[in-house]
């Protein structure tokens, strides 16, 4: 296994998924709420800088893209760049595209 690899079974990518799913909880309480009382979410006043809060998740997301790009499992032998790359397209990799480009260009545009 290289050192950008990560392996699947590993703690650290247990640790970094159960993170995930927290940042997704949040983001799917937190963006309806932003929709139906947008006064409260975009104000200058307001003691949380939500732009940055949206600029720190879509970093999450690039970094998650980054570490499922580089995942190995050696039970499946997905192993090599391109295995770990052709598993990941027929899985998450069109959505997690799509959600890492719409939410970057929505932020970009303010």
């Amino acid at each position: 296994m290289l050192w950008y690899q990560f392996n699947t079974r590993s703690q650290t990518i247990q640790v970094w998924d159960s993170f995930q799913a927290g940042i997704i909880l949040l983001n799917s309480i937190l963006t309806p709420l932003s929709i139906c009382f947008p006064e409260h979410f975009h104000e200058k006043k307001d003691s949380i800088n939500w732009a940055a809060f949206g600029l720190f998740i879509n970093f999450v997301w690039a970094v998650d893209f980054l570490i499922n790009v580089n995942r190995v499992d050696f039970i499946l032998k997905i192993i090599t760049l391109r295995e770990t790359f052709a598993d990941y397209l027929r899985g998450w990799l069109i959505p997690d595209a799509i959600a890492l480009i719409g939410s970057t260009t929505c932020i970009l545009l303010g």
